[in-house]
């Protein structure tokens, strides 16, 4: 899997070839209204058993370090498939976008999870989103296990305790219901540091990767952070582009935009759904 494709309408595709920039949208404005919520209810009921099993003093600490830790996390979503109906008529305006395909090595590491973190680079990464139930509760009981068979607390199981509830808030970031399996997502996943003031509005916002930015969507005004492929040409991140099912976009337009670019080798292909 060397190649991952974003889904997006017109515009948006225009700016990302000409500014080389993804957008990081929170959490709370993608369209599983249970994003993260739903993961954490998961690991809730798996530090339960644990608790029930081992110790109910270790479970209390690392579920009020989770809440501590659990910030909103910023999102670009991607997909292993280039050309899914579903895909199009949810993220690519209705089939007249374009889901353009991205090199996987121009994307952030998959080695470890995003966290808040004094680390700029280590607050983004790049993961494979996890369906499946069993898969999600072994990863969690893989995290939680050591812990629970620490023989008593002391200051290093405080610190193992802290370690973990980072991991776990990772790992909700990637964990959806199964009902979404379909999109075959990936994301691009990056977690600042954003507090508030108790004396006024002021949102205070560390290690992030870029100044927080704005746009309208719908009724609301959205945050987004973005992702900059600046220290890379056009032809390392690019390495196709797939046309929608119902998109006017001509051939000659776009290779005339892709060429002004370095992009005029890139492959151009159209969907095969047949859609209108």
């Amino acid at each position: 899997m060397n190649t991952l494709y974003h889904y997006t309408d017109l515009n948006a595709f225009l700016s990302i070839i000409q500014n080389k920039k993804l957008w990081l949208t929170g959490a709370y404005n993608l369209n599983d209204h249970r994003e993260v919520t739903w993961a954490l209810e998961k690991i809730g009921t798996c530090l339960s058993r644990f608790a029930t099993s081992h110790c109910q003093e270790k479970a209390n600490e690392i579920s009020q370090l989770i809440q501590a830790s659990c910030g909103v996390p910023y999102i670009c979503s991607l997909s292993t498939e280039s050309d899914r109906l579903s895909q199009w008529r949810a993220y690519g305006q209705n089939g007249a976008g374009i889901a353009i395909g991205i090199n996987r090595s121009a994307l952030p590491s998959s080695e470890r999870l995003p966290y808040m973190t004094a680390s700029r680079k280590q607050s983004v990464s790049l993961q494979r989103v996890v369906y499946d139930n069993g898969e999600q509760e072994q990863l969690i009981d893989q995290v939680l296990a050591p812990i629970f068979d620490l023989p008593k607390i002391d200051e290093e199981a405080h610190f193992q305790m802290s370690m973990a509830a980072s991991k776990l808030s990772g790992l909700s970031t990637i964990f959806k219901n199964r009902a979404f399996s379909e999109e075959s997502e990936w994301r691009i996943i990056h977690s600042p540091m954003i507090m508030g003031r108790h004396d006024d509005n002021a949102s205070l916002i560390r290690m992030s990767i870029s100044e927080a930015k704005f746009r309208v969507a719908g009724q609301k005004i959205v945050t987004y952070f973005e992702f900059d492929f600046f220290d890379k040409a056009h032809s390392e991140i690019f390495a196709e582009v797939m046309l929608g099912p119902r998109c006017e976009v001509s051939n000659y337009d776009l290779s005339i935009l892709l060429t002004q670019h370095g992009l005029e080798k890139i492959r151009i292909r159209r969907s095969e759904a047949s859609y209108r």
